[in-house]
């Protein structure tokens, strides 16, 4: 990482001396927590919010902020007319601060205070861009709506959170019928953007339980004879 030495009595400073130590802040990012998640994604991805929607030839990004080409931008809330979202993304629009107009020696006035955010483009035409159609995102959280009878209990919100490549699932559920088939299928009520890549038949989850018999568990889907029960507290993780 670049570190500008200042000697004993100070220097003059110099704007290499300010890209100096800007790139070595920009190489900090690069190396920093969401560096292994940024590999993955080429350094393109959503880090948080920019919730993305699309509504009569209208596209909408909540704000946020995301990572294009390894480069941390803000990304106020607007909408921008798209043919679609596969065929549009998010990219860098940089325009210029006034104040920051500066006259140099040569008497030409240039601008010095550039202002880069991230906004929705109607084109997919460059490779530092985010497909606004299930684009990669670091960090989420889903309230989602339950299925196959499933149900929240006694006032409490089941919650999908993704943090990098790891989804945590808590919440307490129940399901009126007894029916622990559905349980079976508990991807059903994942968000695909969630869900692993490669997903298995029987997944290694084990959750805690309230059940109607004191020392009752459940056991893994397919594996032996699922029990009847009350209520199903959820609280586990998993790598997609």
């Amino acid at each position: 990482m670049n570190q500008l030495i200042i000697p004993d009595g100070g220097m003059p400073l110099e704007g290499d001396d300010i890209r100096w130590m800007y790139q070595g802040l920009l190489d900090a990012l690069k190396g920093g927590a969401l560096y292994p998640f940024a590999l993955q994604h080429s350094g393109n991805f959503i880090i948080a919010g920019c919730e993305i929607s699309f509504t009569g030839g209208n596209a909408s990004v909540t704000e946020g902020f995301v990572m294009l080409n390894y480069e941390i931008c803000y990304c106020p809330a607007h909408t921008v007319a798209v043919t679609s979202l596969a065929a549009s993304s998010l990219k860098v629009l940089e325009t210029y601060d006034a104040s920051g107009a500066e006259v140099f020696a040569d008497s030409i006035t240039r601008d010095t205070y550039a202002i880069r955010r991230a906004r929705i483009s109607a084109n997919l035409n460059n490779a530092v861009e985010i497909v606004l159609q299930n684009p990669p995102r670091y960090y989420y959280k889903h309230f989602p709506i339950l299925q196959n009878d499933w149900q929240v209990f006694d006032g409490n919100t089941v919650v999908v959170e993704k943090i990098g490549n790891q989804v945590f699932v808590q919440g307490v559920v129940t399901n009126g019928t007894n029916n622990l088939v559905a349980f079976d299928l508990f991807y059903c009520f994942i968000p695909s953007q969630f869900k692993r890549k490669v997903q298995s038949t029987t997944p290694e989850i084990v959750v805690g339980i309230e059940a109607a018999a004191a020392g009752v568990s459940i056991y893994k889907a397919g594996v032996g004879e699922v029990p009847v029960f009350d209520v199903i507290h959820l609280d586990f993780s998993f790598t997609i």
